[in-house]
């Protein structure tokens, strides 16, 4: 999979944002928070408005086709 075709998907799955929390991510990938959390490590955080931090779907997209290497 290519890394736009997943931002595209991850973008479709939290309802057209373009900002993802790591629940959300877990969810989207069928993992443990814990591996998401792993994943995001290092990337720039978003605070959160309400509540939660989030994190730009194309840095998510790039870092996930980074560890698929």
């Amino acid at each position: 999979m290519e890394k736009q075709t997943l931002e595209r998907k991850m973008v479709a799955f939290v309802g057209g944002s373009y900002f993802i929390s790591v629940t959300q991510l877990a969810k989207f990938l069928g993992k443990a928070k814990e591996f998401a959390y792993r994943l995001v490590n290092g990337l720039e955080k978003i605070p959160g408005e309400v509540k939660g931090t989030k994190y730009f779907i194309p840095d998510v997209a790039g870092k996930i086709m980074e560890v698929k290497r």
